[in-house]
């Protein structure tokens, strides 16, 4: 397989595993292909293989999304959807 699929694997491995602890809060996120491609990218390094995933993980979405759910951005009951933004530089989340 190639290494972009196993990133993708692991990426949807490690969102699967974000969703189990946001439905503590009735809260779940989806991420379309376009930002699952841009993490899969994000978190390869050809040095360390997929080791980088993680920290791109929290980085790109868990640090985001837990300020605004500090912020009362999103509510119980909520799905939270993750794209890339416009530029292609970064994830934007939104209802």
């Amino acid at each position: 397989m190639h290494w972009t699929g196993n990133i993708s694997n692991g990426c949807r491995h490690q969102i699967k595993d974000l969703n189990r602890r946001l439905a503590v809060r009735d809260l779940t996120i989806q991420m379309d292909e376009a930002a699952m491609a841009y993490l899969a990218k994000k978190g390869y390094d050809p040095s360390f293989g997929a080791r980088p995933l993680k920290r791109v993980i929290q980085r790109e979405i868990e640090n985001p999304l837990s300020l605004a759910l500090l912020k009362g951005e999103f509510v119980k009951g909520d799905t939270i959807r993750f794209t890339l933004d416009d530029a292609g530089q970064g994830l934007v989340f939104g209802h």
